[in-house]
């Protein structure tokens, strides 16, 4: 297996989409702890758009074969055809003493992506909030850390942002972590929920508005991953089928 030069994550992948290239600068120094320039990342032909790191290494986080014995983590994809990426504003906590303990401080997990088994990626909110999932590696465990719980952070242009809390174990005496396709539903019926909820806000009209004739519904966007902003946060990465807003 051989791997191959890359576009650039900065520029091409979902996370500088969602954040802005200057945001996801800040991102991966506070996903890595070094210095942003330092993370280099390369493609592998036998995963189309997707972009790995082996260096700096994340012990902590599960990695994936590469070829040639060699591990790297998956950090990103680039942009598949569709709508357009919903941009966010990257939370993190507001008080200096919790962001350097939740953040700077924190050991932060690798993004997830979901990748259904016919190798498409992305999970429409409907179909994830529903259940209708068929995801390679649903029934593994969510790779999301050792927690109980965790939030789930959605900021949507024009509204405020949401945050909800969803449970990382499951129900059963020993307390497993969910699976994959579990986790999933959690978040897509989060933000299903979240953008019914901005149907009924009243906002300046703009391309972004949710609800109403023409308008944004929760039946246009894909669920694509997930990024750890805080020890106790993720974000969604979102995408629009088809409905493109320049």
């Amino acid at each position: 297996m051989t791997t191959r030069s890359a576009p650039d994550v900065r520029v091409d992948g979902y996370i500088s989409y969602t954040f802005n290239p200057q945001v996801a600068e800040i991102y991966l120094a506070y996903l890595f702890k070094v210095d942003p320039k330092r993370v280099q990342a390369f493609g592998v032909s036998t995963w189309p758009g997707a972009f790995f790191v082996a260096d700096p290494q994340m012990p902590h986080c599960r990695a994936h074969h590469v070829g040639g014995g060699r591990h790297a983590w998956l950090l990103d994809y680039a942009i598949r055809r569709g709508g357009t990426v919903v941009p966010q504003q990257l939370w993190s906590p507001q008080g200096q003493g919790d962001w350097r303990r939740y953040v700077e401080q924190a050991q932060l997990h690798i993004p997830v992506f979901f990748v259904n088994l016919d190798g498409v990626l992305g999970v429409p909110v409907a179909n994830a909030a529903s259940g209708q999932i068929a995801l390679r590696d649903g029934d593994a465990p969510a790779p999301l850390g050792d927690r109980s719980t965790t939030k789930i952070r959605i900021s949507w242009p024009g509204y405020q942002t949401s945050e909800q809390q969803v449970q990382l174990r499951d129900q059963t005496p020993a307390r497993n972590p969910v699976t994959l396709g579990r986790f999933v539903k959690h978040v897509g019926s989060r933000v299903r929920q979240y953008l019914l909820d901005c149907e009924r806000v009243p906002v300046p009209s703009s391309p972004w508005t949710v609800g109403g004739p023409g308008r944004i519904t929760f039946n246009e966007v894909v669920l694509i991953g997930v990024v750890q902003v805080s020890a106790g946060s993720w974000m969604p990465i979102l995408q629009l089928t088809n409905r493109i807003i320049m």
